[in-house]
């Protein structure tokens, strides 16, 4: 029985501690906590009981969701439930709870179970499985039924899941920046996990006792186990004992092990469970009537301190004039928006350069303000680091520096994120992290990394080409009034001028699109959509006027918010229609459309326009080494526009430029 291995009384009635109770309260008064043994005996009693119940009904969900990708033996299953049962008991023990970082399947399930046990899942989650016999049969019948939108119990990460992180493949990387100072999160693993152990030992040089709390790697596995950091000969804390008053044992050892690192922690308490032949226990019918005693004696303690959702205090930013450089504008206004925001981390990534050489502001501010933790400025040749850096730093403030063809790394966890976030909003709970924005240098290579992040919904990830600084600044401030979304800011290279005023960026951004010249209703109309492009048709512009055609110029910011939306939700970020009728009328004559993207990637966002006639003009493929080139390599240049506005016009094809610029363009014009 599992009481007799924990307590038992005298005929006196004098209670004697088992060995196990003994070696828990001992594990709890080196993390700080002193705890009557009675009230140690009467939870490790409790769940140690409901441990083994359950190890009778783990079988039965597993092959239940045997249909699905990687389900998982049945005996990883047990010990998944075993240690979150562990992570329970500790929870109501030491009033402190933990969070969960996973990834594998079966982990949700765990969770989903013992959360309901204890009282600790959400209301609608407690309402639609009451800890009855009914209750259990709902959830058993319901089990792996929702293998799309994964809302429902089963082996995933639900978004209704209380304290559970998002469930990524780069999770490893990502772990590290999760817990606030005061949390502890468990991060498991399963059995080839050599190569994730290694990476995760990488970041540890980002970890800093001021701005991090406790992360503590559990493997699970069948085979050799792992050795974690450089030194190998670490030797983790293995157990085959998978009871969970062992695990809790081991996990209350490891928090001890970090609370009492000083400085930088160079190596990782890693806790290794090994998976033994699964063993079917017979449950009896009246087990299920006992759950709701569970409630009261294993009951989990509140969450402190994190917010329901990031909050970001947002200043009007210092507004450009002149000609300027982007970059530098950015990097103001983030240490301003961290100055005055101090209750929230900061993450700074560059991949372009040292942040000391990018953004000497924040560097200077930020290093002052964390006392030069590692954590907060962030430079890296690989982008995926840098990217789960600041997407595992969800309860913060961050900036993502990349070139286009750089950030090509990055797209895996960023796409995996913002697919969580858009299912936690489909379950009504939104992602409660503020909007990541990426910045990107405009790449005269391919603008790849571009239209991969247009590819997706427009809801979660928007991209925007940005014309000049005060539209960037506008843009960031955006974003950081936003939740579970990434914003892509493509930004020209070098010095621009000032395009813009504040008002009229700021109404770029809240619209997507813009009329600089001349009325919408002109029978000819230039739309530009990209800083490249945006300076071509400024001179097919100056040189309409100069031949005195009625004209107007459209700049297009955010493609993404233009095509016909792919669903309910997408449809509520798209463009009126009312707003699209007004820049782009029927009446229009003949649209020249110049875009730093291919022309087939602009033309599918904008199947909502009438293009019947329009030329549209592109990259085509053909990457330069100077980003300046790129229209004239490309066929997409000012020049090459006049030709083709004039031949849809029925004019001749030099009609509008001189015999010099007629003889430029002749050695390329038939390579297009």
């Amino acid at each position: 029985m599992a009481h007799e291995r924990v307590v038992h009384r005298e005929a006196a009635g004098n209670l004697n501690v088992s060995p196990d109770v003994d070696r828990l309260s001992r594990a709890l008064v080196r993390v700080g906590c002193s705890i009557p043994t009675p009230r140690v005996a009467e939870a490790l009693l409790m769940t140690e009981r409901l441990s083994d119940s359950l190890d009778g009904r783990v079988p039965g969900l597993q092959r239940q969701a045997e249909f699905l990708a990687a389900p998982g033996s049945s005996a990883q299953w047990q010990v998944l439930m075993r240690l979150v049962a562990a992570g329970m008991l500790l929870n109501h023990l030491t009033g402190m709870r933990r969070d969960w970082l996973s990834a594998l399947p079966g982990m949700g399930a765990a969770l989903e179970i013992w959360q309901l046990l204890t009282g600790a899942a959400n209301r609608s989650r407690q309402q639609r499985y009451p800890l009855t016999a009914a209750g259990w049969a709902r959830f058993a019948q319901e089990f792996a039924g929702d293998s799309e939108q994964q809302i429902l119990p089963g082996p995933w990460i639900s978004p209704e899941l209380v304290g559970a992180r998002t469930p990524l493949d780069t999770l490893v990387t990502q772990a590290i920046h999760q817990p606030l100072p005061g949390e502890v999160a468990v991060l498991v693993l399963d059995g080839d996990a050599s190569e994730q152990l290694e990476r995760l030992t990488r970041t540890l040089s980002w970890w800093s006792r001021q701005d991090c709390g406790v992360l503590i790697p559990v493997w699970i596995g069948e085979t050799k186990v792992p050795v974690t950091g450089t030194n190998a000969s670490q030797v983790p804390c293995s157990l085959a004992d998978t009871r969970p008053v062992t695990i809790a044992c081991a996990l209350l050892e490891a928090e001890a092990e970090w609370h009492q690192s000083m400085g930088e922690l160079k190596c990782l308490p890693l806790i290794a469970l090994a998976c033994q032949p699964a063993t079917a226990v017979a449950v009896e019918s009246t087990a299920v009537t006992d759950w709701p005693v569970t409630t009261a004696v294993l009951r989990q303690p509140r969450r402190p301190l994190r917010p329901f959702m990031v909050t970001v205090n947002r200043p009007d930013p210092h507004w450009q004039h002149g000609d300027h450089e982007v970059l530098p504008l950015l990097d103001r206004y983030f240490a301003d928006i961290c100055e005055i925001n101090p209750a929230l981390r900061p993450r700074l990534a560059s991949h372009i350069g040292a942040t000391s050489a990018i953004f000497p502001i924040s560097h200077e501010r930020l290093g002052t303000r964390t006392g030069g933790s590692a954590g907060a400025l962030l430079h890296h040749h690989e982008g995926e680091l840098l990217a789960n850096a600041c997407l595992g730093n969800q309860m913060g403030i961050n900036l993502l520096v990349t070139d286009e063809s750089a950030g090509l790394a990055m797209l895996e966890p960023l796409l995996q994120t913002v697919a969580f976030a858009r299912r936690q909003k489909l379950d009504d709970e939104p992602a409660p992290w503020t909007g990541l924005p990426l910045v990107s240098r405009h790449d005269a290579a391919a603008p790849e990394m571009t239209e991969a992040l247009l590819s997706q919904s427009a809801d979660q990830v928007r991209v925007l080409l940005i014309p000049d600084g005060n539209t960037a600044l506008a843009a960031l401030k955006a974003c950081y009034g936003e939740s579970g979304v990434v914003m892509q800011l493509v930004i020209p290279d070098g010095r621009v001028d000032s395009l813009l005023t504040p008002t009229m960026a700021e109404q770029l951004v809240a619209h997507g699109a813009s009329c600089l010249r001349g009325h919408c209703a002109a029978e000819i109309q230039l739309v530009a959509c990209g800083y490249l492009s945006l300076q071509q048709a400024f001179r097919i512009s100056e040189r309409l006027q100069q031949f005195q055609r009625p004209h107007s110029l459209v700049y297009v910011l955010e493609p993404g918010r233009f095509r016909y939306a792919r669903d309910s939700t997408e449809a509520g970020c798209q463009i009126d229609s009312q707003i699209i009728d007004g820049l782009f009328p029927e009446r229009v004559r003949q649209r020249l459309v110049l875009c730093d993207m291919r022309p087939e990637v602009f033309i599918g966002h904008f199947r909502r326009l009438h293009l019947e006639h329009s030329q549209v003009l592109g990259f085509r493929n053909h990457p330069v080494a100077r980003t300046g080139r790129m229209p004239q390599a490309n066929g997409c240049s000012w020049l090459h526009g006049l030709v083709e506005l004039a031949l849809s016009l029925g004019l001749p094809e030099d009609s509008w430029m001189s015999a010099a610029e007629w003889l430029s363009l002749q050695p390329r014009r038939h390579q297009f």
